[in-house]
């Protein structure tokens, strides 16, 4: 009688096509195989075991028989054990990864797919709590606060398999701030520069100057001046704006004064003299 060669248990996973090459040898010749289960398997004569179906998650005990070429036959029994590992596909399809809005009823939309049942939640900032998405529903009745957010929705499904998709967006409804202008004072002779710092619920996107004859300011707020400048007292407007073009200004002052010039003269003594130990003289000066 023919003697099974290769002849194992199997796993298999759910939703994918099963197929196993069972072997078997005989002196003279094998035949062909068979199998008990023709309802879900099916099996050729060259040893070659498939679904015949869309098999559900399960164990299925099979009895193989082989035969050789005068008729002789060997049974075999062995199972496929059909599991589902694969966690369900979640995608985040708006907003984007690092949006920025102004719509604090900004709507989430997202994507879930798996051949078993499944469950949608998400988590908040902190991830201390998880807010169940009912039918896995897209996320549209939230108000969201001024500010960044971090939004990790999950889903699993039936048999445990979990899997995860994040999302970040920041909502933007005000102007920057400025956290540091000052009046500034400074010589003639010497360069301004003077940095000015803002901050934004989102991020400040540039600043400008509205005196753009003397003076120049960059993105980071550096304000100098672009010619040299005459003595007096320049009154500036700048303006910070986020990248919602939201905008802020603020007034504030530059004066030029002269160098310097210093005088001195003696008072006394007057004249050519014989200076002595400890002769004392009277001296003035002028700025």
């Amino acid at each position: 009688a023919p003697e099974f060669t290769d002849f194992e248990n199997q796993t298999s996973e759910y939703g994918e096509s099963f197929s196993y090459d069972i072997e078997a040898t005989d002196i003279s010749g094998i035949g062909c195989f068979t199998v008990n289960d023709t309802t879900n398997y099916k099996i050729d004569c060259d040893g070659v075991l498939q679904n015949n179906t869309n098999l559900s998650i399960n164990e299925y005990w099979l009895n193989i028989t082989v035969n050789d070429t005068v008729g002789f036959e060997t049974s075999g029994i062995m199972w496929v054990n059909v599991t589902d590992t694969i966690p369900p596909a979640v995608n985040v399809t708006y907003p984007a990864n690092g949006a920025n809005s102004s719509n604090t009823a900004l709507q989430i939309n997202y994507t879930v797919f798996d051949l078993n049942t499944i469950s949608c939640w998400y988590s908040n900032e902190t991830m201390d709590v998880n807010i169940t998405l009912a039918s896995c529903v897209n996320i549209t009745t939230v108000s969201w606060a001024e500010g960044q957010h971090n939004l990790t929705i999950y889903v699993n499904d039936s048999y445990a398999n979990e899997n995860n998709s994040n999302v970040s967006f920041s909502i933007d409804l005000s102007p920057p701030t400025f956290t540091y202008i000052k009046n500034q004072s400074i010589l003639s002779v010497n360069a301004l520069s003077h940095d000015i710092n803002a901050t934004d619920a989102t991020a400040v996107s540039c600043f400008t100057v509205n005196d753009t004859t003397n003076f120049q300011i960059d993105c980071d707020g550096v304000l100098q001046n672009n010619t040299v400048l005459s003595a007096g007292i320049y009154g500036l407007n700048i303006t910070v704006n986020d990248t919602f073009d939201f905008n802020h200004s603020a007034l504030m002052s530059v004066e030029i004064n002269t160098t310097p010039a210093i005088g001195l003269s003696v008072d006394s003594p007057t004249g050519n003299i014989n200076a002595t130990q400890n002769l004392t003289f009277n001296v003035q000066a002028t700025v």
